[in-house]
């Protein structure tokens, strides 16, 4: 395993961490989420504190009483004086995920993967780096909360004390006081402790998703296709092209040749005010098939080898020729109807 982790010496691509995320796989802190839902509490406080506490107060009495019906009532009423604050922290949570792009519906994380029940695999996460990672992140996240509501009830100690024997309502406001102080405190060691956790999560994907050259390899033959396969769609787009020009020679007037190298063929439409239009070219191999094919179509070949390798660098297929060759290709076109009337004459 450690070998294989070695040799994965290279940062994960686009399309290596597109299939961790629809795995479900991205980093993210919990504790920036919780914070994000402790501050909705506390914006909700502050938004419906006065309201909801009133409300919690007046509903006190009934929840202390010894009437169960009365009592059922009341949970019932102060449970739904709460519901704006609970929308809020829902709300909180979801834009605490979108914040860290970490809002992923991964349907492979319901379901079941008997994998996770290898005793082996869960003591190598339990007692690995991530393990260990993950013991001391709770630990101190224990440590931060513990000390930060010792401090606070050890501040508010004798404010507390001397809500003995108060009136329900002013106890109830007393203590919104104190919990506001302390999601306060909650909130900022969570996004302490969730600034660290998501660092160590973004250190730890990356390494975890990091690919080998062979991985590499075989991402790009996937997205962009087998280099050999690739050849082969090439060679068979060339056969392709190649055909339909030499289908053209036979529309062609006339095919200038280096007998056994080069070959161009030109058509003139005399109807028209162009000149001269390379239909097809080649060399070796190709410039025999267009001499083949322009003897079964009966198409004039002159063979005129400086003037076949000018036409051949100079022309594209349905390029026109040249000014500097009109006079060559004049001569080309007159040798090709001499040819074609003595054709005619001797039939």
């Amino acid at each position: 395993m450690s070998e294989d982790q070695n040799d994965k010496q290279h940062e994960a691509t686009p399309q290596r961490l597109r299939e961790a995320r629809k795995r479900g796989d991205v980093p993210h802190s919990a504790d920036l989420a919780g914070a994000a839902v402790i501050g909705g509490l506390l914006l909700s406080a502050l938004a419906f504190g006065p309201a909801m506490s009133e409300h919690f107060a007046v509903r006190a009495g009934a929840l202390l009483s010894l009437r169960p019906v009365a009592g059922t009532a009341a949970a019932a009423s102060a449970a739904a004086g709460f519901a704006p604050a609970f929308i809020v922290a829902a709300l909180a949570a979801i834009g605490g995920y979108a914040v860290q792009n970490a809002n992923v519906v991964a349907p492979d994380r319901l379901a079941v993967k008997w994998s996770r029940l290898d005793p082996v695999a869960n003591a190598q996460r339990r007692f690995g780096i991530a393990g260990l990672v993950d013991l001391a992140r709770t630990l101190t996240k224990l440590l931060l909360f513990s000390a930060a509501l010792g401090m606070l009830l050890w501040l508010r100690l004798p404010d507390l004390a001397a809500l003995a024997g108060v009136a329900p309502a002013i106890v109830v406001k007393a203590l919104f006081l104190q919990l506001r102080d302390f999601l306060v405190l909650a909130t900022v060691v969570l996004i302490a402790t969730g600034l660290a956790e998501l660092s160590w999560q973004r250190f730890d994907h990356g390494r975890r998703n990091r690919m080998s050259r062979q991985e590499l390899t075989d991402e790009f033959r996937q997205s962009e296709g087998d280099p050999h396969v690739k050849q082969a769609r090439r060679a068979i787009a060339l056969a392709i092209a190649n055909n339909r020009m030499i289908a053209d020679v036979r529309t062609a007037d006339v095919v200038v040749v280096n007998p056994t190298h080069y070959a161009v063929a030109l058509q003139w439409k005399r109807s028209g005010k162009r000149a001269p239009v390379c239909v097809a070219k080649g060399v070796d191999h190709m410039a025999a098939r267009i001499r083949e094919a322009a003897a079964l179509a009966g198409v004039p070949v002159r063979s005129d080898p400086p003037v076949a390798r000018a036409l051949h660098a100079s022309l594209e297929i349905g390029q026109e020729v040249l000014p500097e060759h009109y006079a060559a290709v004049a001569a080309a076109i007159r040798f090709a109807d001499a040819m074609r009337r003595r054709r005619r004459n001797s039939l």
